[in-house]
């Protein structure tokens, strides 16, 4: 835990709200790859991170203080609580990005 780092990322919550909803598309390196490919894949792979997620949530007592790097230079520094906003804003931009591409005229309508 870094009390003294957790208190300079105060707005970062706002910066991972914009950078999340201004994506269209992840550069390339963010894409998946081979990795949720069939829909057992993907019946198997969200129950669990759902489940990890919540019990690091309910067992954690310094998400404020608690810091780690994301990937993007753009995001930088999170808080624990700020991971948690991540999740909800990325889970919110692909729920958008759902909604476009079943709005394309080409998409299949049945």
């Amino acid at each position: 835990p870094r009390p003294d780092l957790a208190a300079t990322l105060k707005g970062q919550t706002q910066v991972v709200r914009d950078v999340m909803l201004s994506v269209k598309q992840p550069p390339e390196n963010f894409r998946p790859v081979g990795r949720l490919v069939t829909k057992a894949d993907i019946d198997e792979y969200f129950p669990q991170a759902r489940s990890k997620a919540l019990f690091m949530l309910d067992s954690s007592k310094n998400l404020e203080y608690s810091v780690s790097r994301h990937p993007s230079k753009r995001i930088g520094d999170l808080t624990g609580v700020q991971w948690f906003y991540y999740i909800s804003y990325l889970l919110q931009a692909h729920t958008e990005q759902i909604g476009r591409i079943k709005a394309d005229p080409g998409y299949p309508k049945s």
